[in-house]
């Protein structure tokens, strides 16, 4: 009885902060820049976005976390070039966690304070609470721009339930990475771990 209600308090908080975020996004001031532009990969609005973004001058660097350089080149013919912005390649990520992870690590790297992130808009709580995780403690400024608006009800909709279960998954994945990192979880990671 006590782990179910946990478990209901827990998704409660989940849910709350999933709507928070929804409703009230961390925007971009009108006219703010950025050290980095960073796009969760996967859909090719976020892509155009994130290119349209960079060649406006809103980012002094581009990452679309899960493109090589090949990749990139398929994404400049279609979108165009990203202005003057400085291209960061990550290739290797293939969940929203190793976005998150990943693009931390590159954050962390060069030294970015300020970060734009772009995404879907169901999937921006997940995409900002785990690049949150990744940036604890940096004092990372992260504002977030979605690749098309938010629903009415968004609450109402799979996309949002199928995002809170989700980020179980992604806490669960990044838990099994730092456990093995540890020598504590058997397995190879399929990416470097902290």
């Amino acid at each position: 009885m006590a782990l179910g209600l946990g478990c209901l308090a827990a998704l409660a908080v989940e849910t709350g902060l999933y709507l928070r975020i929804l409703r009230h996004p961390p925007r971009p001031e009108p006219g703010e820049r950025f050290d980095l532009i960073a796009v969760f990969g996967g859909d090719p609005d976020r892509i155009q976005l994130g290119i349209q973004e960079a060649r406006q001058g809103a980012g002094q660097a581009l990452v679309v976390s899960d493109s090589g350089l090949d990749k990139m080149d398929e994404y400049f013919q279609a979108f165009g070039r990203p202005g003057r912005a400085r291209i960061l390649l990550e290739p290797y990520a293939r969940t929203t966690d190793e976005n998150a992870r990943l693009v931390g690590r590159i954050i962390r790297q060069h030294g970015f304070q300020r970060v734009l992130l772009i995404t879907s808009w169901y999937h921006q709580p997940r995409s900002y609470l785990l690049l949150r995780l990744a940036l604890a403690g940096s004092g990372v400024r992260l504002r977030m721009l979605s690749a098309e608006p938010t629903p009415q009800r968004c609450y109402a909709t799979p996309e949002f339930r199928e995002e809170l279960l989700k980020f179980w998954g992604s806490l669960g994945r990044w838990a099994k990475s730092i456990l093995r990192g540890h020598g504590l979880y058997p397995g190879e990671s399929p990416l470097p771990v902290d």
